[in-house]
């Protein structure tokens, strides 16, 4: 796909007549009033992709100085408020974190690809375990190992939200298994049942 488009995670807003583009710590501001007409329409003209020079034209009838015209289109792909089209497909699963990496300026596919040729072993499946492993197998972590001897009990309910009430007295790390290759079938793992130990260790 030719040209830039309007990253989805962009957020925009305005306090004490400061406009906000951004998204969570990352938030850039604009202050001129003329700036701020001239950059959300620069923001809804890139709801479908555009080139530089397409973005240019557009603002040709709204901004007289090329150097402005020229500034105010910068300041969208500096702070990686436009991404590059090709790069974003609405209909992979890893679409919404690909374009948080855009946006702060990392490169989306060499990220997923290190995320999906990564090994991470877990030491416990209880309350962190569960949250973990589960966000890892999300943002697609290629191979998880899981250690664990215990096996759920009713205590385990409140916050291990991995498990059920009949699961009770499996083990933690099998039932996790189960439950995260529901959500992502692409992530390989390994199960221990059994606490760390020189043989764990070994293998």
């Amino acid at each position: 796909m030719e040209g830039y488009v309007l990253s989805p995670s962009v957020l925009v807003g305005f306090k004490c007549g400061v406009l906000c583009i951004g998204y969570g710590t990352h938030q850039f501001h604009v202050k001129k009033k003329e700036d701020q007409v001239n950059i959300l329409k620069l923001l809804d003209f890139y709801r479908t992709p555009k080139t530089k020079k397409e973005a240019k034209q557009f603002l040709t009838s709204l901004v007289n100085c090329s150097e402005k015209r020229e500034e105010l289109i910068n300041f969208l792909y500096q702070n990686h408020c436009v991404i590059p089209g090709g790069l974003y497909d609405p209909n992979n699963r890893y679409s919404r974190n690909h374009s948080y990496y855009q946006l702060i300026g990392k490169s989306s596919d060499e990220i997923q690809k290190k995320l999906n040729s990564a090994t991470v072993t877990l030491l416990g499946c209880g309350g962190i375990g569960n949250c973990i492993s589960y966000s890892l197998s999300a943002s697609g972590v290629g191979r998880l190992i899981l250690v664990d001897g215990d096996r759920i009990d009713e205590t385990n309910l409140n916050r291990q939200f991995l498990f059920e009430e009949r699961d009770i007295g499996k083990f933690k790390t099998t039932v996790i298994k189960k439950n995260l290759l529901l959500r992502n079938k692409n992530t390989e793992i390994k199960v221990y049942n059994e606490y760390m130990n020189k043989h764990t260790l070994e293998n």
